[in-house]
């Protein structure tokens, strides 16, 4: 992996949280109706789906290993996403729950290093 595939990564990460947070701030208001709920629906949009053109360069990098490619986007959006919302919305996760949010960011870590050749 590449110093351009880790800034697509990182970028791609940022942009999908970014995403997150804003479906996550605008579901208080009522579906549909709400100013709230659609300004949360609109931003996460705006910012999600550009989003993918930085995935379409992740599988470009490594296109004999798209599975690798989508365990780390997997693994890396979801432990980021839980890790913001516990900072910023006091979600917060048992001691089980994190142990499992581990085990998923060691197993993309072992399947990333088990590419030979990229």
């Amino acid at each position: 992996m590449n110093g351009l595939f880790v800034g697509n990564y990182g970028v791609f990460l940022v942009m999908q949280v970014l995403a997150q947070v804003a479906m996550r701030s605008g579901s208080g208001g009522r579906a549909l109706t709400s100013r709230r709920w659609w300004c949360g629906f609109v931003l996460a949009n705006a910012v999600g789906a550009p989003s993918i053109l930085f995935l379409k360069e992740l599988y470009k990098a490594m296109p004999a290993t798209p599975n690798v490619v989508h365990a780390l986007v997997l693994a890396g959006v979801f432990g980021l996403t839980q890790c913001v919302f516990a900072a910023c919305f006091r979600a917060r996760l048992t001691s089980f729950q994190w142990v499992g949010v581990g085990v998923l960011a060691v197993g993309a870590f072992l399947v990333a290093i088990g590419v030979t050749g990229a």
